[in-house]
């Protein structure tokens, strides 16, 4: 007997509704078993989307400054990244004591860094929101504190 193709195309145009949910909520969900979800974890997701969408990784960019916040449409590494989420999250109210920055050399050897909240999530530049842990960023090291800005 052949599937009813109507009740499938149905169901199909439901999931389509539900992506943008989804997209959101599976990372959080996925992840909820391993680390105490922030409250402000919406917050924290749109400043890590938003920062990547306004910003484009380069390694070396051209008149790079010392690791520094970047503004809007500027270019920047995985510490001017860390930085400018790290900053934004201060704008918005999150405590600057529960965020911080680490440094770390990938499982390719590349050196790495990333903003991380309440020592249990990692804001990575070309990642969702994951678990501070070697593991969930592609760690060879241990994740080492890492303050660029000196203060």
């Amino acid at each position: 007997m052949l599937p009813d193709m109507k009740g499938q195309k149905r169901s199909l145009k439901n999931m389509a509704n539900l992506l943008p949910i989804r997209a959101v909520l599976l990372p959080i969900l996925f992840f909820s078993a391993c680390a105490q979800i922030p409250p402000e974890m919406e917050l924290i997701t749109r400043i890590n989307n938003q920062v990547k969408r306004e910003h484009r990784y380069q390694d070396k960019p051209k008149n790079y400054t010392p690791t520094r916040a970047m503004f809007p449409g500027e270019s920047g590494n995985c510490a001017d990244f860390a930085v400018t989420k790290c900053k934004r999250l201060e704008d918005a109210g999150i405590a600057k004591e529960r965020l911080s920055m680490v440094k770390f050399i990938r499982n390719n050897g590349v050196h790495h860094a990333v903003c991380v909240v309440d020592n249990q999530w990692a804001m990575d530049w070309n990642k969702w929101l994951v678990p501070a842990t070697p593991k969930h960023l592609d760690s060879k090291t241990n994740l080492f504190p890492y303050n660029p800005l000196g203060d």
